[in-house]
């Protein structure tokens, strides 16, 4: 096997064990939105038996069972009521909701916030695991199609970072993929030279 055939099946290699692993951890995140959902589903069902057995004792500020003698269910110095991740902030008056006696709502908001975080990683590796299945049935990782996907996939995951965790971080992703990206397209480049020679 000449050297060439060798590292286009290491390769292809790679890439397989790298769309396994998104896999993996897409099914992981799509089971942890839906788990998230219905959760959220199931608090707003039963808000009104959650509500009544919860109480607020303003003096220790913590969140308490009714009937249970230890009073220990939640600390409110644990409960964070603020959200904020790059450029987005996602505020609600959590001590309002919390004096009002609407624990479960309280709670479905995290569900909510927890499912649109897990469905949008989610999207993310399975855009990936797709991507990478694709260099991997392709003749070579040097494809003007394998290209125009990694350019899409790196766009998308700049935009996340922008999202999730701000303007730096999003510079920092979208000089390494530009890198990365420019370093296929020269490889794209040579591969059809001498695809032209032979």
């Amino acid at each position: 096997m000449r050297e060439q055939e060798q590292k286009l099946a290491n390769v292809k290699k790679s890439c397989d064990v790298v769309r396994k692993t998104c896999k993996v951890f897409g099914i992981i995140l799509i089971v942890a939105t839906v788990l998230a959902i219905a959760g959220a589903i199931l608090l707003m069902a039963h808000k009104n038996e959650i509500n009544s057995n919860l109480i607020f004792d303003q003096a220790t500020r913590q969140i308490n069972i009714m009937g249970d003698t230890t009073g220990n269910f939640m600390a409110l110095e644990d409960v964070d009521f603020d959200v904020e991740t790059g450029i987005f902030s996602f505020n609600y008056d959590g001590l309002k909701l919390i004096n009002q006696g609407k624990f479960a709502e309280l709670f479905a908001l995290y569900c909510a916030a927890a499912a649109g975080v897990c469905a949008l990683m989610a999207g993310i590796f399975i855009t990936v695991q797709k991507t990478f299945e694709f260099i991997k049935n392709s003749d070579t990782p040097f494809d003007g199609k394998v290209l125009a996907r990694l350019k899409a996939v790196f766009v998308a995951m700049t935009i996340v970072a922008l999202l999730l965790s701000g303007v730096g971080a999003a510079i920092m992703s979208g000089i390494i993929f530009w890198s990365i990206y420019c370093v296929l397209d020269y490889g794209y480049v040579l591969q059809t030279e001498v695809d032209e020679t032979l």
